[in-house]
């Protein structure tokens, strides 16, 4: 699931140095039911209302407008880690099994089917330096050419993406971008988002 689709801020003067930290562990039990975020990205306005744990996961709906004024709504669930299980969108659901691969150090892999079959697996190799996540993710589809993506991204405590920042090698020109405009860390989206952005485009860079 791609939920997601700007000028680059300088960071530092001098190189940072690489430096892998303990990954943080999330917990989607805390965000009080109803809460709202709101993010502004490339792909155009979106708003998620927390909708609380069911007994089985944990919910919430996406409510997006595009750049073309288009409007819809995705809903989704996730465990406790926040790593998701299935969304839905437009009458169709899909599952993710076990789950997705988010915030899962080194190599991970999950499939994805809709309502009658299978359609792929996703395999992704995942590094936390800096606080960022950084994944290399290899979609394979039927019936689809292979693509390799760089996702990076900061996330709030309980998983709610700060900053998001996607390279896609079937889209070279087309990064997705999304920075949070409501919330404790709105303030700071901006900084976050050119880190994610030079983590991505580095990662993409290297041999």
């Amino acid at each position: 699931m791609m939920i997601l689709r700007f000028a680059l801020f300088a960071l530092l003067s001098a190189p940072q140095t690489a430096t892998a930290q303990t990954a943080p562990q999330y917990d989607r039990a805390q965000p009080a039911e109803g809460a709202a975020y709101s993010w502004e990205g490339s792909m155009g306005l979106s708003k998620a209302v927390n909708l609380g744990f069911d007994g089985h996961d944990y919910r919430a709906k996406i409510t997006s407008r595009g750049l073309d004024g288009t409007e819809f709504e995705t809903l989704f669930g996730t465990n406790q880690r926040g790593q998701l299980l299935w969304d839905s969108q437009d009458g169709e659901t899909y599952t993710y099994t076990p789950n997705d691969c988010s915030f899962v150090l080194g190599a991970c892999q999950y499939t994805v089917q809709n309502e009658v079959e299978i359609l792929g697996n996703i395999s992704t190799t995942t590094s936390y330096i800096n606080g960022i996540w950084v994944s290399i993710e290899e979609p394979r589809y039927m019936g689809q050419a292979p693509a390799t993506s760089y996702i990076c991204g900061i996330y709030d405590q309980s998983a709610i993406v700060q900053a998001l920042y996607v390279l896609d090698t079937a889209y070279p020109d087309d990064p997705i971008w999304m920075r949070i405009t409501s919330g404790p860390n709105a303030g700071r989206s901006r900084e976050m988002l050119a880190r994610v952005t030079t983590a991505c485009q580095n990662e993409a860079q290297s041999p």
